[in-house]
């Protein structure tokens, strides 16, 4: 009963779920890169944190099609951790492109959920600052797509994962340090959508949660006779 209990209450409260997994794998991110485990910890946690969201969006046989593609990632990265594939088949190219597929659906999903719900409360605006931290993934992992094409697309000192991780949001809170620029005429475009991208999705939550919290507050104040 008490591990139901525990699966209820992760359900009723995925978005703050969510956010919590998705914050420890940016705490423990810079630990496991150095021991090169990056792949297989963080994509479990990831799947993790997003499953039960999922879970509760989709029917069965739509959730399969979504997790084929994280499965498809995970498996080619860890028979490339493993070399069991060799580098020159470049099928890092086929991870990162479903890597791209699953974030892109994970927010397109939890954002029209999100956006049917009349209510407002702590659980959903936490789901609203996990889409806004899945789109920073998403984005990064776009850059590193850039680069393999292109390694000459940014201007970065070391040009790993954690340095586009680093760039994607860096873009998306539109701070700007300079450090890491963008060269390539895709890398600049793809910066300038994810600046525009964020600016505009923040925009349109706050309005909406505005919105939901007033007319939750219409409908509960009695009636003037």
């Amino acid at each position: 009963m008490k591990n139901l209990y525990w699966l209820q209450n992760i359900f009723e409260n995925k978005y703050s779920f969510l956010l919590t997994i998705l914050l420890l794998i940016f705490f423990i991110y810079p630990f496991v890169y150095v021991y090169n485990e990056v792949s297989p910890l963080l994509n479990i946690l990831f799947l993790v944190a997003v499953l039960p969201a999922l879970m509760a969006s989709l029917r069965k046989k739509n959730l399969r099609r979504v997790l084929f593609f994280y499965f498809g990632s995970f498996v080619i990265e860890i028979l490339i951790t493993l070399k069991i594939i060799p580098e020159k088949l470049n099928l890092s190219l086929i991870s990162l492109s479903f890597s791209i597929i699953f974030i892109g659906l994970c927010i397109f999903i939890l954002t029209r959920n999100i956006n049917r719900l009349k209510i407002v409360n702590a659980d959903i605006i936490k789901g609203g600052i996990s889409i806004y931290i899945l789109m920073g993934l998403f984005w990064a992992i776009v850059y590193v797509m850039v680069h393999r094409f292109n390694p000459g697309a940014f201007h970065v000192a070391n040009s790993d994962r954690l340095d586009y991780l680093y760039y994607s949001f860096v873009t998306l809170l539109t701070i700007g340090y300079g450090d890491i620029n963008a060269i390539d005429k895709f890398a600049k475009i793809f910066s300038v959508l994810e600046a525009v991208g964020g600016q505009i999705f923040l925009a349109t939550f706050i309005s909406r949660l505005v919105g939901i919290a007033i007319a939750q507050e219409m409908r509960h104040e009695p009636k003037k006779e």
